[in-house]
C-alpha cells in the first residue's frame, strides 16, 4: 500500500516527457528543504514507461505506479496497480492517490477519515508508510517554523510499543540492539526484520550496523518498509566503503530478482558514531560530508556512542551539522543527558533538554532519543525557538574556546 501525489506521464510523438513537480510537491520541497523527498504515484498509459522513469525524478521518490495497461515486465520494488480502464480520464496531476496493490485498487483524493478507516481495516497489511492522524504523531516544529524529526532509540522489543504510543517519527536501532542477531543467517535475519516491520506499523526504520547483516534480507525488508541502513565510513577504502557496499547490494538485488523475490534498495546512511577527537575546520567538515554524499550516503547518523557532550565533542559536532545543512543532507544526532561541567559559567543544566537545545542550535534535522523520552522531546521542540537555540550554542562554544 502506498500514498502519494499523482504525477501523470505525458507522451509526445510516442516518447515520454519527464514530468515537472506538481503544485503539492513544489510546496513540500519548499517547506521541507533538506528533509525527505516527497513521495509520488506515477500514473501512465504503459507500465514499462512509468517504471523506466521511476528513477529519473530528482525531486521525488516514487512510492507506487498506476497504469491503464496490463503488461508488468520486471517485478516492481513498490506497489503497482494495472489495467485501470479510464484511469487517465479521472486522475489529474496533484491529486492524492492511495494505491493498494494487494487488492488491486486505487483511491483518488481520499479524505483523512477515509484514509484512517482504510488503514484500520487493513491493519494486517504492513505498508511502507501508515497515516497517523493523532496529534502526538504530527511533525514537531519549533515556534519559528523549523521542522525536526524525532527518532526513538530502540534497544528491546518492548521499546517499540512505547515509541509508537509517544508519536515517534521513526525508529532507530543502534549497533548492539537486542532485536537483530549479529552475523545471523539470511532466513533468521529476514524473520527478525519482518517482525520488526510488523511491530513498527509503518514507521520509518533506521538500522545501524557494522557490516554484519545479511544484504539479501535487508533488500527484502526494504521492499516492505521505509528502511535506512547506516554503516560507519571506512576511510581506508575507496569511496569510504559506500561504493563497495552499493555494489554488493546490487549483486544481491540481482540474485533476489533471479529467485523471484520482491526486494528494494534501502537508503544508505553514514553512522559517524563518536565525534570526539579534536576540532575539525568547517572546510574539512564540508569536504568530508560532501565526499559522503558523493559516494552514496543519503543522511548522517551521529549516534554518539559512549559519548558525553564535552566541549571537545560539541566543537567537533557543530561543523559536521553545519556541513550537512549546506549539503542538504539530513542529519540525525543522538541525545541523552550529557555532561555539561565545561559550561558551568553559562549555568547550563545537565539534562536531556539542554542537549536537545544544543543539537537544534547546531543544525540537526533529526533527534534520536530514548523511546520513553519521545513525547517529551516533541513537546520541547514545539516550545523552542531555533534562533534562541543557536544563541545557546554560541554561548557554549565561546565557553569552550575560553
Amino acid at each position: 500500500m502506498a500514498l502519494g501525489t499523482a504525477v501523470i506521464i505525458q507522451m509526445r510523438e510516442g516518447l515520454p516527457i519527464l514530468p515537472d513537480p506538481p503544485e503539492r510537491v513544489t510546496r513540500s520541497l519548499a517547506s521541507h528543504r533538506g528533509m525527505e523527498r516527497p513521495e509520488v504515484i506515477l500514473v501512465a498509459e504503459d507500465y514499462r514507461t512509468a517504471l523506466a522513469l521511476a528513477g529519473a525524478l530528482p525531486w521525488a521518490k516514487v512510492a507506487g505506479i498506476a497504469t491503464v495497461g496490463a503488461d508488468t515486465g520486471a517485478t516492481p520494488p513498490f506497489p503497482v496497480v494495472l489495467n485501470l480502464t479510464g484511469l487517465l480520464d479521472i486522475v489529474q496531476n496533484d491529486m492524492l492517490l492511495l494505491v493498494d496493490a494487494d487488492r488491486g485498487v486505487v483511491f483518488v483524493d481520499p479524505n483523512a477519515t477515509a484514509l484512517a478507516q482504510y488503514t484500520a481495516e487493513h491493519s494486517k497489511i504492513s505498508p511502507k508508510h501508515r497515516l497517523y492522524l493523532d496529534e502526538e504523531h504530527q511533525p514537531a516544529l519549533t515556534t519559528d517554523g523549523l521542522r525536526l524529526q524525532v527518532a526513538a532509540r530502540i534497544q528491546r522489543w518492548e521499546d517499540i510499543a512505547v515509541a509508537l504510543q509517544q508519536g515517534a517519527d521513526a525508529l532507530y536501532l543502534p549497533m548492539g540492539n537486542a532485536l537483530l542477531t549479529k552475523n545471523a543467517g539470511e532466513d533468521t535475519l529476514r524473520r527478525e526484520l519482518f517482525r520488526l516491520i510488523d511491530e513498527a506499523s509503518g514507521k520509518p526504520l533506521i538500522v545501524s550496523d557494522n557490516y554484519s547483516l545479511s544484504l539479501p534480507a535487508l533488500l527484502m525488508a526494504a521492499a516492505k518498509a521505509d528502511l535506512t541502513f547506516a554503516v560507519p565510513p571506512q576511510e581506508t577504502m575507496d569511496g569510504l566503503g559506500f561504493a563497495e557496499l552499493q555494489a554488493e547490494f546490487r549483486e544481491a538485488e540481482s540474485e533476489c530478482y533471479e529467485n523471484d523475490q520482491v526486494c528494494a534498495m534501502p537508503r544508505i546512511a553514514a553512522d559517524l558514531g563518536s565525534v570526539s577527537g579534536g576540532e575539525a575546520s568547517h572546510e574539512d567538515a564540508q569536504a568530508f560530508v560532501e565526499s559522503l554524499a558523493a559516494h552514496g550516503a543519503t543522511r548522517l547518523i551521529l549516534s554518539m556512542t559512549q559519548e558525553t557532550l564535552t566541549e571537545g565533542a560539541l566543537v567537533a559536532l557543530s561543523p559536521l551539522l553545519t556541513a550537512a545543512q549546506s549539503s542538504l543532507l539530513p542529519a540525525f544526532a543522538s541525545a541523552s543527558p550529557f555532561s555539561f561541567n565545561a559550561f558551568g559559567q553559562n549555568d547550563l543544566e545537565n539534562s536531556l533538554a539542554t542537549a536537545l537545545r544544543l543539537l537544534i542550535g547546531a543544525g540537526a534535522t533529526g533527534l534520536i532519543v530514548p523511546a520513553e523520552e519521545t513525547e517529551a522531546t516533541k513537546t520541547l521542540v514545539r516550545s523552542e525557538n531555533a534562533e534562541e537555540c543557536r544563541d545557546l550554542l554560541r554561548r557554549a562554544l565561546l565557553e569552550a574556546e575560553g
